[in-house]
């Protein structure tokens, strides 16, 4: 009997199949199950094991395990392995009571990111109206703001800023402001140039005989060239120029590039934050003369579904369905023709381009930055949309403005689903009876003033007649 190492290293040779020297030497001894699988699992990850407590001797040559265990690894067992061990993982989750979920819902600006509230050391309810932004998933967050819509929405304070319309002095001040960006052209599109079709010039070319008549005709189209006027700016490329302090902000603003092609799902889902947060930054600078206050970021966020609700929709007409419903909702002033009238100035705004639109976006992260608790929205949302709306073409903006007047000039009060000429209706129809009613009693009041009156008349003239009958009697 050949004498076996007491300590020897378990390497892929020792896995190997050797024949025996001779009939009587026995191989290394086989230990228990759980310890040979321990050594299998041990060399797929590439350390040896030794098969005692003492450490290998220096001089023993380590064996690389860089190769497939000479036809024991393969790539089903590395999925197996891999699929073991994810098993086990979820198995000492569940023992120490962690829930396993899915990912972490998305928002901001396009849905880069997630876990950003953890941080925040208040509520949060003080910065949006979503309740749970780390756990409640897109698809929910549109169904609770609907019903927050339709719980919240109050119908005795709408008709009653419906029938004082009339007699609001800030309503009548909102609808006659013009803001900033009115005093910019609207950008006209651009004309596509004709390709004029060359003729191939002949070879030979005949030449006058008369040098003279030559040297008038050079000298006539050379005078005539230079007496003419240069072309006027056209209003395609409009002349604006940002102040000091928003090229400071320009300055401060993140170096990134925004990979959204156009006309793709994710660029239109930008594009439709992009125009409800532009429809509440058009409502409160109606609603506040341009003279924004400590107030002015709720007032925008509180209309814009994004800023809100985290919730964009590409879908323009339900960007319109959802402002609108939101401000005859939340804000001060209620009205229904203010409402659209912010929807036709946020058009107004992306149709004079891309540099009048980051102007407003300038002013609106002036304006937040501001809040005590609000100015996260910034990093979430308003900053990435001044890098994007850069990059964006001036034809694009063009198109998304035209497409939301056609949208706001189409949109009808029974769209915010909430019966509204109907209720109008039923306002005006008790004026009416109020009015009836009073006439009514006005005018039982006259007939009984006639009775008394003529009843008085009744009795003077059967005095009189008395009197006359004992004159004559005497």
């Amino acid at each position: 009997m050949q004498e076996v190492d007491k300590c020897v290293v378990a390497t892929p040779e020792s896995y190997r199949f050797r024949p025996a020297a001779s009939t009587t030497s026995a191989g290394p001894p086989i230990g228990s199950f759980q310890e040979e699988t321990e050594k299998l699992n041990a060399l797929i990850d590439g350390k040896p094991v030794f098969s005692c407590e003492q450490s290998a001797a220096p001089s023993v040559e380590q064996v690389s395990t860089d190769s497939s265990l000479l036809g024991l690894e393969s790539t089903d067992s590395k999925q197996s392995v891999g699929s073991i061990k994810l098993d086990a993982g979820k198995d000492a989750a569940d023992s120490i009571g962690v829930r396993v979920t899915e990912l972490a819902p998305s928002y901001g600006f396009n849905n880069a990111y997630s876990d950003f509230f953890r941080v925040w050391h208040g509520e949060v309810s003080e910065i949006l109206s979503l309740p749970d932004p780390e756990h409640i998933q897109p698809e929910q967050r549109r169904i609770l703001r609907e019903a927050a819509e339709e719980q919240q929405f109050d119908v005795e304070r709408y008709l009653m800023d419906f029938a004082n319309q009339n007699d609001d002095i800030y309503f009548e001040l909102a609808m006659a402001f013009e803001p900033f960006w009115r005093k910019y052209p609207v950008i006209t599109p651009a004309k596509k140039k004709i390709t004029e079709v060359k003729v191939a010039k002949p070879l030979i070319v005949e030449v006058d005989s008369d040098i003279e008549h030559i040297g008038d005709k050079l000298s006539s189209v050379s005078l005539e060239a230079s007496t003419q006027p240069p072309p006027a700016p056209s209003a395609s490329s409009p002349s604006i120029e940002f102040t000091d302090s928003e090229q400071e902000l320009l300055l401060r603003l993140p170096r990134k590039e925004f990979l959204l092609q156009e006309g793709s799902p994710e660029e239109k889902l930008v594009v439709g934050g992009l125009v409800d947060i532009l429809i509440g930054f058009a409502y409160e600078q109606l609603t506040t003369q341009g003279d924004s206050g400590v107030e002015s970021t709720w007032t925008v966020s509180i209309v814009s579904p994004t800023l809100s609700w985290l919730d964009s929709n590409a879908d323009l007409r339900a960007v319109v369905r959802s402002t609108v419903r939101r401000m005859i909702t939340f804000p001060f002033l209620r009205q229904y023709e203010l409402a659209l009238r912010c929807v036709r100035e946020a058009g107004e705004i992306l149709k004079r381009g891309k540099r009048v639109v980051l102007r407003a976006l300038l002013a609106l992260y002036r304006i937040v930055e501001k809040s005590e608790t609000q100015y996260l929205l910034n990093s979430l949302y308003i900053q990435d949309y001044c890098v994007w709306i850069q990059s964006v073409t001036d034809e694009r903006l063009q198109r998304v403005g035209a497409e939301l007047d056609a949208h706001a000039a189409a949109f009808k009060k029974s769209e915010t689903g909430w019966a509204l000429e109907e209720l109008e209706r039923s306002l005006f129809e008790a004026d009416d009876e109020g009015q009836d009613d009073a006439s009514s009693s006005s005018g039982s009041d006259s007939d009984s003033s006639d009775d008394d009156s003529s009843s008085e008349d009744e009795s003077s003239s059967s005095d009189g007649d008395s009197s006359d009958e004992e004159e004559d009697t005497h």
